[in-house]
């Protein structure tokens, strides 16, 4: 079996094995979020991303949106629940409101349901992991040489498509949504892959550490499992990224997602607020940025910070130098 369709083997595995357990259980969507069905779903969905620039699109379009949607469902849960648990504690937000969020909890596990019976992901009549294996079984997959300078090339493209977008910003954002957690999604992938490729991606070290760099090798990065590479096994050819330029990529998707679930936080309990206490929606993002930041402006302030990490973190020219070579393993 071929490197490109073993990849997704694995993943695709993982998943069946957890749908195989969860349509046992009364809430199939809630066991698989409780039980991380959403990390080899983001593998799959990456693996689609990339494999899509080096064999036929048209199907691994399809199958990224079949696994993307299972992703998002689950996702949508964990969005609902995470906030639950955070304003659980807080006196100041109103038992409506935390009635509100369990609402919008238990719709997003309903609609997960229906798509996993829907779509063929479990019952009785579940078909769709076997369709998905014909169809990987059926592609004309890359020899280790042409795939891994491909994905070389992929990774040039995708990190010039980020410091575009930065461009596009103006280099200072102004939406939370739209430019902050949409750059941080561009970042994610290219930290996703790695993990995705089991072992293509190797690190190395680099010859000094700058300061620059330093700043970034934080205890949490350094310790990080998701900046520990999949070992490269029988693998002939693999990508070498450089591992500080790594960690502070590493960094940057971390300190993003921070600012991001604050951004999220204010929006979905203004969202509550409105819908509870017929507020206005302006009035409602001031009350509840005051109540979960003592801050009514607090939304300004991390979009301000937000674009100042990203000016230090892109002028420095990390990104462009993240990639270091395609090595051919001796030996292999």
């Amino acid at each position: 079996m071929k490197k490109g369709r073993e990849r997704f083997e694995l993943n695709l595995n993982k998943v069946e094995n957890l749908l195989q357990q969860a349509q046992k259980e009364e809430n199939p969507a809630w066991w698989l979020y409780q039980n991380n069905a959403r990390t080899p779903l983001f593998m799959l969905e990456g693996l689609c991303k990339l494999y899509k620039k080096i064999h036929n699109e048209k199907v691994f379009d399809k199958l990224e949106a079949h696994f993307k949607k299972l992703e998002d469902g689950i996702g949508s849960i964990d969005y609902f629940d995470g906030f639950i648990k955070e304003f659980e504690p807080m006196p100041k937000v109103s038992s409506s409101c935390k009635d509100y969020i369990l609402q919008k909890r238990a719709q997003a596990t309903k609609e997960l349901n229906e798509i996993l019976q829907q779509e063929g992901w479990i019952g009785e009549t579940a078909s769709r992991p076997r369709k998905i294996r014909k169809k990987l079984k059926d592609l004309d997959w890359k020899k280790q040489k042409k795939e891994a300078y491909t994905i070389a090339e992929i990774y040039d493209s995708e990190i010039k498509e980020v410091l575009a977008f930065w461009d596009s910003c103006n280099h200072c954002f102004s939406q939370m949504e739209e430019q902050v957690h949409e750059i941080r999604r561009k970042l994610r992938w290219l930290s996703i892959y790695p993990q995705a490729l089991q072992g293509l991606i190797q690190l190395i070290g680099s010859e000094e550490t700058t300061d620059i760099q330093k700043s970034y090798l934080t205890q949490n990065i350094l310790d990080s499992p998701y900046n520990v590479m999949p070992e490269p096994g029988n693998l002939v050819y693999v990508l070498l990224f450089v591992k500080n330029n790594f960690y502070a990529l590493s960094w940057m998707i971390n300190e993003l997602g921070k600012e991001k679930d604050k951004g999220l936080g204010i929006d979905l309990l203004a969202q509550a607020i409105e819908n509870t206490e017929n507020i206005p929606l302006t009035y409602s993002v001031l009350k509840a940025s005051e109540i979960l930041m003592s801050d009514a402006y607090v939304k300004e302030k991390i979009l301000a910070y937000c674009t100042s990490f990203c000016k230090t973190y892109f002028e420095a020219g990390l990104l462009p130098q993240l990639p270091d070579a395609v090595y051919e393993v001796i030996g292999n």
